[in-house]
């Protein structure tokens, strides 16, 4: 597991992430902040290459939110992970609703 400082995935850290991994899962907040982090997370980590999943929380606005109150439920969502892009077209087609 890794942790990145506020919303930021960096170009350096997605190099140091392709040299032990082919796939990078994402949990960042359940917000707008967090939907626009995965979206600019995304075009760095696929500059590398590599594949992208999306873990999706439901008891909490941010993942160690989500850990603190339902930890089941969390390893629950890292099981049920979801392609980004699923994640990207749902969010956009439900998003104003």
């Amino acid at each position: 597991m890794v942790a990145i400082k506020g919303t930021a995935l960096t170009e350096n850290q997605v190099n140091l992430l392709a040299r032990f991994t082919p796939k990078v899962t994402l949990c960042l907040d359940q917000d707008n902040a967090g939907f626009e982090a995965t979206r600019r997370s995304l075009e760095v980590i696929e500059k590398k290459g590599l594949t992208t999943g999306i873990i999706v929380t439901s008891d909490g606005k941010d993942p160690d939110e989500a850990i603190k109150k339902n930890p089941a439920g969390f390893k629950k969502a890292i099981k049920e992970s979801t392609g980004v892009y699923d994640y990207l077209t749902e969010k956009y087609c439900f998003r104003n609703r």
